[in-house]
């Protein structure tokens, strides 16, 4: 099978899955909700449902809830990366939108006593700036966020 039908049918195949997967968390999803309106119910009227309530208490359906979304958006990824997506490209310089970006977490960064720095020569390239931009912002959001107080995070 040539590489690119292999690449077509493995995004398919996510994307079916991810369908799939979604219906049957959406079955775990409202029976989590009706076993904790029940919890709560039977808890107001002081009847003992301790395990029930360890589970709910426990974050299982918070969990349940973080997995959909996961599985969700690699279903979104697979559409994504399956349909002919446009890209538009021009030329830009990353360096700058690098700085750009790191600008635009400058508060955040200062609440948080984080340091953020950028070591890069300029460079001049050509994608599509957006997606690119989309890239860095969400590199840097999690790199606040699981950097610890006083830390310092490094661009190069």
């Amino acid at each position: 099978m040539p590489f690119k039908k292999l690449i077509f049918f493995m995004l398919n195949l996510v994307n079916s899955s991810s369908q799939v997967a979604l219906l049957r968390f959406s079955k775990i999803i409202g029976d989590c909700e009706s076993i904790t309106q029940q919890a709560f119910s039977k808890a107001r009227n002081k009847i003992n449902h301790l395990p029930l309530l360890e589970f709910l208490g426990s974050g299982a359906c918070n969990e349940i809830l973080r997995i959909n979304r996961l599985v969700d958006d690699l279903g979104k990824l697979a559409r994504y990366e399956n349909s002919n997506l446009v890209l538009n490209k021009t030329k830009f310089n990353l360096s700058r939108l690098i700085k750009n970006t790191i600008k635009s977490y400058e508060s955040d960064s200062l609440k948080e006593n984080k340091e953020i720095t950028f070591h890069g020569a300029s460079l001049d390239i050509f994608a599509d700036k957006d997606k690119i931009n989309q890239v860095l912002l969400n590199l840097i959001s999690n790199s606040l966020k699981f950097t610890g107080a006083n830390g310092k995070i490094e661009i190069i």
